[in-house]
């Protein structure tokens, strides 16, 4: 009785084997399809890292930029105003004048005047980026003091 039921049940595995081989070409395609988009997924993930760490390098760089660029412009000011408030002294004895760098905001409705230290208060303002800009300059003005 057991040898019977032992190969009843190896003919029913046979019958599904077969039933199976019918079928076995849809199963083999999707999972080839399934592992092809997974390593194509991966690949973009891994280039999606590289573009991303990229794209930040770029704007470390760009940041780091434009703050030596405002850096060089407020030294060079700095420089020039100090040169010309020693010439007007002597120009004019007694009297007193300083260069002021305008700044403005985006609209140029509001004008501030920024003597030849005052720049690094702006440092400290809430903008949204941590990096001076120099567009935030607009000009040069001369502030005159008599004796």
């Amino acid at each position: 009785m057991y040898r019977f039921l032992v190969e009843q049940l190896f003919r029913k595995l046979e019958q599904c084997n077969t039933e199976l081989k019918k079928y076995s070409h849809v199963n083999k395609k999707a999972l080839d399809q399934f592992v092809n988009f997974s390593e194509q997924k991966e690949k973009l993930i891994k280039r999606q890292d590289e573009l991303d760490r990229g794209y930040k390098s770029i704007m470390e760089l760009m940041n780091v930029l434009e703050l030596r660029k405002y850096e060089a412009i407020q030294l060079t000011f700095k420089q020039v105003s100090k040169n010309f408030s020693e010439v007007f002294q002597k120009l004019v004895p007694g009297g007193k004048a300083t260069l002021v760098m305008k700044k403005g905001d985006a609209e140029g409705s509001q004008s501030q005047d920024e003597g030849e230290g005052g720049a690094d208060s702006e440092r400290g303002s809430g903008s949204q980026s941590s990096v001076p800009s120099v567009d935030q300059f607009t000009g040069v003005g001369i502030r005159v003091r008599k004796p």
